[in-house]
């Protein structure tokens, strides 16, 4: 975590707030409104500021305008409620997009529609990877291949490729991902 974020360091628990969904704060004149949106984590909190949205990771990883991608690590990812949760930051209509990686997105149809559509396909690619008995370790690699050539189909530079591996590498979805399964065949 140093490595990509900096040292963290925890928060006073005076400093903390705890929000309920749909809760308002009003913070130096502007109300910003609390959506739980779980589905990346069970925790998370997308706020509304105005017509825009700051979605976090749950909003996905997007490079410039290339495809949005879900980051899934591990150890909580929920399919379903993470596909709820993009379709009520796609109802709220957002004018503007503020996903933590990277920049201001004004095209929110678009963005939330290749969400969910990578979602989709990358959850799908580890099912059938892990109903074939490969391991999570072989896996690892085999996925950036898949990713990769994921990427390049939408016109993305080996430059532009390498960015989303150092944005969202390839083993912390792997090994969330397959948890996610993991559990779910163990629910029935």
């Amino acid at each position: 975590m140093d490595r990509l974020w900096g040292r963290l360091e925890p928060i006073a628990a005076d400093h903390i707030v705890p929000m309920e969904d749909g809760e308002t704060a009003h913070i130096g004149g502007q109300a910003i409104q609390a959506i739980h949106t779980p589905g990346h984590a069970i925790h998370h909190i997308t706020y509304r500021l105005e017509d825009g949205l700051f979605t976090g990771d749950v909003g996905g990883i997007r490079i410039g305008h290339g495809p949005t991608i879900p980051p899934c690590p591990p150890p909580d990812i929920d399919l379903e409620a993470w596909l709820d949760s993009i379709q009520g930051m796609r109802v709220a209509r957002p004018a503007f997009i503020y996903p933590t990686h990277f920049g201001i997105k004004r095209d929110g149809v678009t963005h939330f529609d290749s969400l969910e559509e990578n979602l989709h396909r990358i959850a799908e690619w580890v099912r059938q990877q892990l109903a074939a008995g490969t391991s999570e370790e072989a896996m690892v690699p085999r996925f950036q291949v898949f990713l990769n050539g994921l990427l390049a189909g939408y016109g993305l530079d080996d430059r532009a490729i390498q960015d989303y591996e150092i944005a969202d590498p390839a083993f912390m979805s792997i090994h969330g991902l397959a948890r996610y399964w993991r559990k779910k065949e163990a629910r029935g």
